[in-house]
């Protein structure tokens, strides 16, 4: 499976994130079907921005591909065993609770030097 990593990584919004087309989301699918977990690697991604390119797809798909802090690469999700799904939840609240807590005293010291609108 591993090889030539053949996306578009040009397309971006104004904010600088990649535009993914209905192809680059089948094309993952297709990648994914029949087997277990894949890793960016094993996909073709060597670098970082391919491996955002990767996430920025399996966010695309609507919840068909399946990956989680920890996880042991990218799966679709109707392959995935309960115990696989209830471990990513968990490592998503837990990653969720920590970014909270990380940009809580930002947020009010943003508030304090009336930096954020009411």
């Amino acid at each position: 499976m591993n090889g030539q990593l053949d996306l578009d990584f040009q397309p971006r919004t104004l904010e600088g994130d990649f535009i993914v087309t209905p192809d680059e989301v089948q094309w993952f699918i297709d990648k994914l079907s029949g087997q277990g977990w894949v890793t960016s690697l094993q996909l073709g991604a060597s670098t970082e921005t391919q491996k955002r390119k990767l996430r920025a797809i399996a966010e695309a798909a609507g919840g068909s591909i399946v990956s989680y802090p920890g996880s042991p690469g990218y799966k679709l999700l109707d392959a995935c065993t309960l115990k696989e799904l209830r471990h990513g939840d968990r490592a998503m609240r837990s990653q969720l609770r920590k970014m909270a807590a990380k940009w809580k005293p930002i947020w009010r010291r943003m508030h304090q030097l009336e930096l954020v609108e009411a």
